[in-house]
């Protein structure tokens, strides 16, 4: 089964927080629903949906901070 996990810090949550929210509702939906029917739309969209996690990682890496 797929796992994302998802971890961000923000100045600005609530923002960050709504995003995050709608990306994990939809990588929820897809993934209770991918075994029972095929949907090449919802597969689209979760290809989109990993794309955008994937600009948001790739624009955080600069802002991590080290303990």
């Amino acid at each position: 089964m797929p796992c994302l996990t998802v971890i961000v810090a923000s100045t600005r949550p609530g923002r960050a927080g709504r995003r995050i929210g709608d990306w994990f509702t939809a990588a929820t939906a897809y993934d209770a629903s991918d075994e029972l029917v095929p949907d090449p739309e919802r597969d689209a969209a979760a290809t989109v949906l990993l794309d955008e996690v994937a600009r948001l990682a790739a624009a955080l890496t600069p802002l991590r901070v080290t303990a």
